[in-house]
């Protein structure tokens, strides 16, 4: 399948990270994991996928962060990039709305399907 889409989860927490790995593979969409930002800035750069869904919140290193370090690579500055977050309205969900993000997503106010639906607005037009 060449034509299969390639997602970046990075997300800290075991459960939702296996939930949407889970969903999105069901979904016939190709996923990589990463547990902290170091982790998820390597499979980036390793995998280069059509879609990144990114929390804020991480070890070694934040969201912010990594998606700074994206938008400064040429061929993935208009990379989607879907934030999932507990943060609602704060600086860091701003800064990440100036970095060009195609939207956040409030952890709390979606289930895995309607999560699934978004990703397939994004990568399925």
């Amino acid at each position: 399948m060449a034509d299969k889409k390639t997602i970046l989860l990075i997300e800290d927490d075991s459960v939702i990270l296996r939930i949407l790995n889970n969903r999105l593979s069901e979904e016939g969409y190709n996923v990589f994991v990463a547990e902290d930002g170091e982790s998820g800035l390597k499979k980036f750069k390793e995998n280069r996928p059509d879609l990144i869904l990114l929390d804020l919140i991480l070890p070694k290193m934040d969201g912010i962060s990594i998606l700074r370090e994206i938008r400064k690579d040429a061929t993935a500055s208009d990379m989607p990039v879907l934030i999932l977050t507990n943060l609602k309205s704060n600086e860091t969900v701003l800064e990440s709305l100036r970095l060009g993000v195609s939207d956040y997503i409030l952890k709390v106010d979606y289930s895995p399907e309607e999560l699934v639906k978004k990703v397939k607005e994004i990568l399925e037009p």
